[in-house]
């Protein structure tokens, strides 16, 4: 495992060195253990405090080991629990995956701030 924090966010770089069954696919199981309520949605999943997005996990990229490209997406099954499926037909382990942790982008939201008047008073910097 390879953790890479930078201006994107923080990478986590996992790798599969051989087949982990017979099938065509390879499926990575994980367990979600918070108290933020998380929702999954366009192959990112989202994690929320009260109503405000405050962490994503996304931008799912996987390759082989010869930098071919792999079909992946997050999944979630009927017990609630999360995986990450990977098509690995004709891939050549080992297999790398490598999601992305970001912060969403600060927006203003005074829709919940009776009378919030945001950028409106500002002191002045006259000494």
């Amino acid at each position: 495992m390879q953790y890479i924090n930078n201006d994107e966010g923080m990478r986590q770089n996992f790798m599969v060195h051989q087949p982990l069954s017979k099938k065509g696919d390879l499926q990575i199981n994980f367990s979600i253990k918070t108290k933020l309520k998380h929702k999954l949605s366009q192959n990112q999943l989202k994690f929320f405090h009260n109503k405000n997005n405050v962490l994503n996990y996304e931008d799912l990229k996987v390759w082989d080991a010869n930098n071919k490209p792999l079909v992946a997406s997050f999944q979630k099954n009927k017990n609630g629990k999360y995986f990450i499926q990977v098509d690995t037909k004709d891939a050549v382990y080992p297999i790398t995956i490598d999601p992305i942790s970001t912060v969403p982008d600060s927006t203003p939201d005074d829709a919940d701030q009776a009378s919030a008047n945001f950028g409106i008073s500002v002191a002045s910097a006259v000494m």
